[in-house]
C-alpha cells in the first residue's frame, strides 16, 4: 500500500493537470500506467492474503486441530 501511495505523491499530482503542482504536458498514458502499477501492487497485496490464510489454516495451534501427545 505504501508503494501505491508514494507513486500517487510522486506522479499523480502531475497526471491530474489542475492545481498549483501540474506542470502540464501529461498523457493519458502517464495514467494508464500509474493504474497499471496500482493494480499489480493490489494482486501483490492480495496474494499476500491468500497465503497468510492458507498458511493458518494448516496451522494446529490456530485451527484447534492440534494432537495429543500421550
Amino acid at each position: 500500500a505504501g508503494n501505491i501511495i508514494t507513486a500517487w505523491s510522486m506522479f499523480g499530482t502531475n497526471i491530474l493537470g489542475i492545481g498549483l503542482h501540474a506542470y502540464g504536458g501529461e498523457t493519458g498514458e502517464s495514467l494508464k500506467i500509474l493504474g497499471l502499477f496500482g493494480l499489480s501492487q493490489l494482486v501483490l497485496m492480495g496474494l499476500g492474503v491468500i497465503a497468510y490464510f492458507l498458511r493458518e489454516s494448516g496451522n494446529p495451534r490456530r485451527s484447534g486441530k492440534s494432537k495429543q501427545v500421550a
